[in-house]
């Protein structure tokens, strides 16, 4: 049979692999899951760090459903301030550079 007719018969396209020669990809496979088996064995996993940790994560958790706006609502009005000043001067700045562009891109 000839590579025609093989691939007028192979109906579906498959993508070639990145690296051709099949030794030197189970190379580097082997050589990066050696390297993840190394770098995993460097952690130091302490049971102690993890609680304090799962405690520490929980209690930031419920700070974001129990929102404290009266005793920080200077800080919290400063922030949406800062937040709509970014925003104006970013958008500001865009629109202009954009115009500019535009009219050094036109042709007439």
């Amino acid at each position: 049979m000839s590579s025609t007719t093989e691939a007028a018969i192979r109906t579906h396209w498959t993508k070639p692999p990145f690296v051709r020669s099949p030794w030197l990809r189970w190379g580097i496979n082997i050589a990066v899951l050696a390297y993840v088996l190394v770098a995993v064995r460097t952690f130091d996993i302490n049971i102690e760090r993890i609680i304090v940790g799962l405690e520490r994560g929980y209690q930031i958790l419920l700070a974001f459903f129990r929102p404290d706006f009266a005793s920080r609502g200077r800080w919290i009005l400063r922030g949406v301030l800062e937040s709509l000043t970014m925003t104006l001067t970013a958008t500001t700045a865009g629109v202009s550079l954009s115009v500019l562009i535009t009219l050094g891109a036109a042709r007439n």
